[in-house]
């Protein structure tokens, strides 16, 4: 009888202790899980966010070059609105018909060069930018220092003593002549008369 009591005794013990085992075990499965769960979650918010944070460099991108290539549209539609001429093969007619009056080089590390003619058939200056192909009817800002009036006032050739020397700049040699011509009153000694 003690015989069987001790048997059932171990094998309620060895029961006890499978048991314990099996807890322990799923414990340390739970853990484990739980471990690789906030890991893996870590990791998956962090590429989330490195995904996103990729994909706001790309529009940000995709926005700076499709602005960049909108102003160079826009700039050249606008040189094409301003330029004498639309087609190379009227370029061409044009400078060859067309005398130069003088040349103009911009000093710095763009090697911008503008070009004076004046046309005979239309009896107009026009402009032509050797480096970029650009045309017009418009003075350059390059010439425009050049198209400035330099009256003086002159009293002693009959202006008004309270006028000022002039200093208007003008946009094309037109309105710089007709300015000249007629911006400002002058007495002429040889003939006795004003201009105005």
């Amino acid at each position: 009888d003690g015989t069987q009591v001790i048997a059932d005794e171990e094998a309620t013990l060895r029961k006890i202790a499978s048991k314990s085992q099996q807890i322990h075990k799923a414990r340390e499965y739970y853990a484990a899980s739980k471990i690789q769960a906030i890991v893996k979650g870590f990791l998956d918010r962090k590429f989330c966010a490195r995904k996103k944070k990729y994909q706001r460099v790309i529009l940000l991108i995709q926005r700076v070059f499709k602005g960049k290539l909108g102003r160079l549209r826009w700039k050249r539609e606008y040189w094409r609105s301003l330029s004498v001429v639309k087609s190379d093969s009227a370029l061409h007619e044009i400078m060859s018909r067309s005398s130069k009056l003088r040349e103009h080089v911009v000093p710095g590390k763009k090697p911008y060069k503008w070009k004076e003619f004046f046309d005979p058939l239309t009896e107009s200056f026009w402009y032509y930018n050797t480096a970029t192909k650009h045309n017009t009817w418009q003075v350059p800002l390059e010439f425009q220092k050049d198209l400035v009036c330099s009256w003086e006032g002159f009293p002693e050739a009959g202006g008004e003593p309270h006028v000022q020397p002039c200093r208007c700049t003008f946009d094309t040699v037109d309105a710089y002549r007709n300015h000249m011509r007629q911006g400002h009153a002058w007495y002429c000694v040889a003939c006795h008369q004003r201009n105005v």
